[in-house]
C-alpha cells in the first residue's frame, strides 16, 4: 500500500527527564514543512522542564501526552504508540533528529516502491557531552544515495546469522511503518506490540515477520545521536549495573527470555529479541536459524574493546547464557581466545577510502546540538546531489547553501569541510536503485554534451573567420 498525499505521518518522541536535549529533537521535527505531520511527545513522568519545553513551541502539529506514572521502556512505547492516528509512524529518540525534508523523502520512497515500510541508514552524531571524551562532537555522514527494495526473509536470515545488525531491518526506530502493520503485530503477539525488553530490536524482527518487502534508503533521513543520557551508550561503555541500566530492567514488567540474563552486548540483545519473537510470530517464509556460534563470536569481539568491568560482566553473562541455552561447547571454543584490548579509535575526519562516508569534527564546525548536526548533514547531502551531475563543487556553490546566521569564521570552516565531498571517488555516478544503468546514462549524456559544445565552438570559430556555415558536399 503506497501512502496517499494526505496520509498522516507521526513522529513519536518518548522522553524522560531530558529537557536539555529534547528541544533540539523537536526543533528538527518542526522544520519539516509537511502539514500532515504529527509530532507526539510522550513524557514518561519527567520531573524536569520537559512539559515547559514542549509548550515553548507554537506549532499546532505538536501533541503532548503523559501516562501519569513512570513506565518501563516497552510499556511506555506501547502507551505512546496507542495514541497514533492511522497512517505511518516512527519513533525518534529524544536526543536524535530528523534531517531536512525527511517526511517528504519518506513519502516519495513509500510511493515509489509501493510498500508499507521504509527504513534508512542514519547519520551518526555524538553530542558534546558524550560520556567518552574522545568521542565528543563527532559526526559521520553516509554518502551513498539511492534506495532499494529489500526482501524481509533474506535480511532477517542475515541478521540472525549476525552478518548484518538489526538496523538493516524495518525497526520502528529507523523506519516509517504503516500503522496497520503494527496492528497485525499486536494481533499476533497477544495484544502487545513489544513483549520484549528491547523494543527497537524486537520491532525490526516482528515487522519483518509480517511484511514480505520494504524499502531501504541508503541516504539518511535522520541523525542517530548519542548524548550523556543515551541508555545504549551508557550500558555498552559502563555496564549493566549502573543506575540507568538497572532501572531499565527493573522498571519494566516485561521479562527477559528464560535463556538470557542482563548483558551489555548488542548481539545478545538481538538474539534475545529473536527468540522472544519466535514465541509469538511465525513468518510466512519460516524462521531462519539463530547462529549461536556467530552470536558468541561477535559478542566476544565487542567485549574485547570495552572497559575491564564491562569485559568481565559480558563474559560472565555469556557463560550463563551458554549454560541455559545448552550451547556450552560452542562458547568454550570462543571464550578461550578472548582478550581485553584497547578500544579502536573512531574514523578520522575526511572521506573514507571507499567514499562511503564523510567524518567531520563537530567542535570545529561549531556544532552544539543535534539540530546543528542535522543542518550540516542536510547541506552536505544537498551538495552531494550537485556532484551526482558530474560537477565538482565550487566555493561559491557551497557558500550559497550555508545558513545566513553563520559568522565569517564558521563559514570558512563549513566551506572547507563541505568541499571535502570533492575527495569522494566516482562522483559521476548517480546513486539510485539501478546505479549501473543510471551511471551509463550519465556517461553518455556527458559525452553528448561535450560533442555539442565542440560543435558550437567550431561554428563560432568559422563565423569569426568569415568562413560561413559548413555545408556538406552532395
Amino acid at each position: 500500500m503506497a501512502p496517499k498525499q494526505a496520509s498522516i505521518f507521526t513522529v513519536v518522541i518518548p522522553t524522560l527527564n531530558r529537557a536539555d536535549v529534547l528541544y533540539s529533537a523537536i526543533e528538527t521535527c518542526v522544520r519539516q514543512d509537511d502539514p500532515a505531520l504529527k509530532i507526539l511527545v510522550s513524557d514518561n513522568g519527567s520531573e524536569d522542564d520537559t512539559a515547559k519545553i514542549v509548550r515553548s513551541f507554537s506549532d499546532s502539529r505538536i501533541h503532548y501526552i503523559n501516562p501519569g506514572r513512570q513506565l518501563g521502556m516497552p510499556e511506555h512505547w506501547e502507551f505512546a504508540l496507542s495514541h497514533v492516528d492511522p497512517g505511518f509512524v516512527t519513533v525518534l529518540g529524544d536526543d536524535d533528529g530528523l534531517l531536512p525534508d525527511a517526511i517528504g523523502q519518506a513519502r516519495r520512497l513509500l510511493k515509489t516502491h509501493n510498500v508499507q515500510a521504509v527504513a534508512w541508514r542514519k547519520a551518526e552524531y555524538h553530542w558534546p557531552d558524550h560520556i567518552v571524551l574522545s568521542y565528543r562532537n563527532w559526526l559521520q555522514i553516509p554518502l551513498r544515495g539511492g534506495s532499494e527494495l529489500r526482501e524481509s526473509a533474506a535480511v532477517l536470515s542475515e541478521v540472525l546469522g549476525f552478518k548484518r545488525t538489526y538496523t538493516a531491518l524495518p525497526c520502528i526506530y529507523n523506519s516509517f511503518v504503516a500503522t496497520e502493520v503494527l496492528d497485525a503485530v499486536r494481533s499476533r503477539s497477544g495484544g502487545r506490540l513489544f513483549p520484549c525488553i528491547t523494543p527497537d530490536a524486537y520491532s525490526g524482527i516482528a515487522i519483518a515477520c509480517v511484511i514480505d518487502h520494504y524499502a531501504f534508503s541508503h541516504m539518511p533521513l535522520s541523525v542517530n545521536a548519542a548524548s550523556r543520557h543515551s541508555n545504549g551508550t551508557s550500558t555498552t561503555h559502563l555496564g549493566t549495573e549502573i543506575d540507568s541500566t538497572r532501572r531499565h530492567y527493573t522498571s519494566s514488567a516485561t521479562p527477559l527470555h528464560p535463556w538470557f540474563v542482563r548483558c551489555a552486548s548488542v548481539p545478545v540483545l538481538i538474539a534475545e529479541a529473536a527468540l522472544t519473537a519466535r514465541a509469538y510470530l511465525t513468518p510466512s517464509h519460516g524462521w531462519p536459524e539463530l547462529d549461536w556460534t556467530a552470536m558468541f563470536e561477535l559478542a566476544a569481539r565487542y567485549a574485547e574493546y570495552r572497559s575491564p568491568v564491562v569485559f568481565a560482566d559480558t563474559l560472565n553473562a555469556l557463560d550463563e547464557i551458554a549454560q541455559r541455552a545448552d550451547q556450552i561447547t560452542a562458547w568454550r571454543r570462543i571464550r578461550a581466545g578472548v582478550l581485553c584490548c584497547d578500544p579502536p579509535a573512531l574514523p578520522p575526519p575526511g572521506v573514507d577510502a571507499a567514499g562511503d562516508s564523510l567524518v567531520v569534527d563537530g567542535a570545529a564546525l561549531g556544532l552544539r546540538t543535534v539540530a546543528d548536526a542535522s543542518s550540516f548533514v542536510g547541506t552536505a547531502l544537498y551538495l552531494l546531489g550537485q556532484q551526482r551531475r558530474g560537477e565538482r563543487l565550487r566555493v561559491h556553490q557551497v557558500a550559497a547553501c550555508l545558513a545566513p546566521g553563520l559568522d565569517a569564521r564558521l563559514k570558512k570552516i563549513w566551506e572547507s569541510n563541505l568541499l571535502q565531498l570533492n575527495d569522494r571517488p566516482n562522483i559521476n555516478v548517480l546513486y539510485d536503485s539501478s546505479p549501473t544503468k543510471m551511471g551509463i546514462w550519465y556517461k553518455l549524456r556527458a559525452r553528448l554534451r561535450i560533442r555539442f559544445r565542440m560543435r558550437r565552438a567550431w561554428r563560432r570559430l568559422r563565423a569569426g573567420l568569415g568562413m560561413g556555415p559548413h555545408v556538406s558536399s552532395p
